[in-house]
């Protein structure tokens, strides 16, 4: 494989002596005393249920929301690993579809599809297998369960979770390189690693594989005149040969070095390409962010993608 590099996660109550009954009588002492105590026991367990603690909230529900925030602040930080373990693992547990954009665009919508994981910003992510998948590739909107259409053709899935400096690591498999009306053939059409995501205009990206064989590292930075509010600058680039039906290890590293950050792609156990960003306009994007998958015209699945801390340097 040819490369060239350039730089740019109980009740219980006393018992009455027994009494002799004495006729016309009131009720006997016994009878008064195990009222008493009755009495006494419902009062403790309606101090009981207006004092104590309410129920915790089950665990596990997403949100009502999947709208990405507008900058880098972390709405869900990742949580501390135990045992040096990773900090977050992607896990696809049931076939079928995991979110599309149009629980993004309508999250009102009841019939959408939403993810404790994942908010899908555009096309559709399908769970099979085990593995994270584009599913076919079409250039239409998708319904609401992703039946009919898919809109993978520009497939943007971001995790809720934010993460700093990390490490990346997927298994990744090209399916199919292919082409739609609304989306041509490009160059970059592929599969693409979002880091430091703070909004779809600021961020940075990592070609995982191209149609052109190239690879590079940049740097997304708002543009208010651009159309889609951003245009991505070049830090680094080279060459990497874009394997088909194969599963194939990767990695991404991204880490503060004090004002500067560090991006690392790593093919198996080959570095491909480092780079470190030291700019100034715009300024690196230091500190927590999310991490995503793009793919372009490309119909592609993950597995085993982990998120492990990278110590600073």
């Amino acid at each position: 494989m040819a490369r060239r590099t350039r730089v740019r996660r109980n009740l219980t109550g006393s018992r009455g002596r027994a009494r002799r009954r004495t006729p016309r009588r009131g009720p006997g002492l016994l009878a008064v005393a195990v009222a008493g105590v009755l009495v006494v026991a419902a009062v403790a367990v309606v101090v009981g249920i207006t004092t104590g603690s309410p129920s915790p909230p089950a665990s596990g529900s997403p949100p009502t929301s999947g709208s990405p925030p507008t900058s880098g602040s972390p709405s869900e930080p990742a949580p501390t690993p135990a045992d040096d373990g990773p900090l977050w693992r992607a896990t696809f547990l049931e076939d079928g579809l995991v979110s599309n954009e149009l629980a993004y665009r309508q999250p009102e919508d009841p019939d959408a599809v939403r993810s404790a994981d994942w908010i899908v910003t555009s096309g559709s992510l399908f769970a099979e297998d085990g593995a994270g998948t584009s599913g076919p590739v079409d250039g239409e909107s998708p319904d609401a369960r992703s039946e009919d259409d898919t809109g993978s053709a520009v497939l943007r899935a971001v995790t809720r979770r934010t993460f700093t400096d990390v490490r990346v690591g997927l298994d990744l498999r090209v399916e199919d390189m292919t082409t739609t009306d609304r989306t041509p053939e490009q160059d970059y059409d592929g599969v693409h690693v979002f880091l430091r995501y703070a909004s779809d205009a600021n961020l940075y990206s990592v070609d995982l594989c191209r149609r052109d064989g190239a690879v590079t590292i940049k740097r997304k930075r708002p543009d208010s005149g651009s159309d889609n509010g951003g245009d991505y600058m070049t830090l680094a680039e080279g060459e990497l040969k874009c394997d088909e039906d194969e599963w194939r290890p990767m990695a991404v590293t991204v880490v503060d070095e004090g004002d500067d950050v560090r991006l690392t792609l790593v093919d198996g156990d080959e570095t491909v390409l480092s780079v470190l960003d030291d700019g100034e306009r715009p300024a690196p994007l230091t500190g927590p962010g999310r991490i995503g998958l793009r793919g372009d015209n490309t119909r592609f699945s993950f597995r085993n993608l982990t998120v492990s801390a990278a110590d600073p340097s």
